[in-house]
């Protein structure tokens, strides 16, 4: 059965933005990582009393609140706790037990182990939140994961189409029809593997993440051209900015990427 939209919560700071907001209150299933369950329903506890829940989660959330299994039965979403549960406390899990799907595996993290598990749901999107924040290795592990995920689903090259704010990125022949994205503090990430074109409004910032020194990127509508840039280090292709309604990155080969559209600034 589809499970259509789903959000993955992982155990960084919850973002505040208002695209955060909508897709946490939209989605139709929330697959939490670990003990990051907890911000779940301390959001959905702040929720009913104001409307600023986000904001507050960061400061206060952590396992001396006493949460119980009516708070998530409450939540009219199907929820699901995944990891190998080294950071949610004996109590919750004892407590949350019906909610728990236990992988052991080392080799991935937790974030990995929701993607892989909300794959078998069949999901129309996938929206990761809370990927950055605290320690700065696991801000960058999780989201170069994107990219990972994003050839896990197409194989061989990019085919998803996305809208958000102030973008929107298509490309032809879909090859399977699953949004990935992340949403931040201060924009989006959106995977990629092969040529793409954007829709947006003129002036967006962006940046470009490879991982791919004989990557070439031919752009077309951006300030900055990517045409003789080489992509060996990360920085490579940050901060550029689109002169026009639309833009066409040009892969010279597929080759995972990350393109980062950052918000405006009431976000």
């Amino acid at each position: 059965m589809a499970s259509g939209a789903i959000v993955i919560l992982c155990d960084g700071d919850m973002p505040q933005s208002t695209k955060a907001i909508e897709a946490l209150n939209n989605a139709d299933t929330i697959v939490c990582c670990d003990a990051s369950v907890l911000k779940l329903l301390q959001y959905y506890r702040e929720k009913k009393v104001c409307e600023d829940a986000l904001e507050s989660i960061n400061r206060v959330c952590n396992e001396s609140y006493d949460f119980s299994i009516y708070e998530i039965d409450e939540i009219n979403k199907s929820i699901h706790i995944i990891g190998d549960m080294d950071t949610l406390c004996l109590k919750y899990q004892k407590i949350f037990a019906s909610y728990i799907t236990r992988i052991y595996d080392q080799e991935t993290n937790d974030q990995t182990k929701a993607f892989e598990f909300s794959l078998s749901l069949n999901p129309k999107t996938i929206t990761f939140l809370g990927i950055s924040g605290k320690r700065e290795d696991h801000t960058l592990g999780n989201i170069s994961l994107l990219a990972d995920y994003k050839k896990m689903i197409c194989g061989r090259d990019d085919s998803d189409f996305y809208k958000c704010d102030n973008i929107s990125l298509y490309k032809d022949d879909l090859y399977r029809d699953i949004q990935i994205k992340a949403i931040t503090n201060y924009g989006i990430f959106f995977p990629v593997l092969d040529t793409c074109s954007f829709e947006c409004l003129k002036g967006s910032q962006i940046s470009i993440f490879a991982f791919d020194s004989s990557l070439k990127i031919k752009s077309y509508g951006l300030l900055y051209p990517t045409d003789n840039v080489i992509f060996d280090m990360w920085w490579k292709a940050t901060l550029n900015e689109t002169i026009e309604d639309s833009f066409k990155l040009e892969f010279n080969h597929p080759a995972k990427a990350l393109i980062f559209v950052a918000f405006k600034s009431d976000r």
